[in-house]
Parts: C-alpha cells; structure tokens; sequence
C-alpha cells in the first residue's frame, strides 16, 4: 500500500460500493461532520488504482461539504473481492463502536 493525497475531485466511489458497503446514518454524518471539523480527517481513505473509493465515503462526502480540497489515501495496488470491501466496512465501523465517544 502506498500513503499520499490526493485532489477530492480526483476520486469517485467504488462500482460496487452501495451493493456491499453499508450507509452511515443521518447521526453517524453529523457527528463526522463535528469530527473532522475539530480534528481532521484521521484516517486516510483506501482507494484502489483507479482513484475509486474502498473505504471512506463517508468522509470523502463530508470533505466535500466542509471544501476540503485533498485528503490522505492509502492506495492498494490489487483487485479487492467483494468479501474484503465488506470486510473492511464490518471492521472499521465495529472499531468505531467500540471507542469512547
């Protein structure tokens, strides 16, 4: 994997994101929305070759809201199966459960 920035406007969301990755709700945003406000974005959004979105749409959506205008991406340079991009999704939102708010 590599870590660099990349422009917002350079990425778009994964062809098979809504089919496997589940949508933050109406709350979970707002308080994203506060998060990266007072602190950034705090974890780079994975991206795969083609500029396209893994993990991290939702702070992909907020970035444009608030106008950031770069953000880190970690990019993998493999064909990603169906599985991992649930995977990936079921792992980071169960951390994000579990941390103290």
């Amino acid at each position: 994997m590599i870590l660099e920035k990349r422009k917002i406007y350079n990425l778009t969301i994964h062809p098979f994101h809504d089919e496997m990755i589940s949508k933050c709700s109406k709350s979970e945003m707002l308080s994203l929305e506060r998060s990266i406000r007072d602190q950034g974005i705090l974890y780079p959004l994975l991206i795969n070759q083609e500029n396209q979105i893994i993990d991290g749409t939702s702070r992909w959506t907020v970035a444009k809201i608030l106008n950031i205008q770069e953000v880190s991406v970690l990019i993998i340079d493999i064909s990603l199966s169906a599985e991992l991009l649930t995977t990936v999704n079921e792992t980071r939102r169960d951390k994000d459960r579990e941390s103290p708010k």
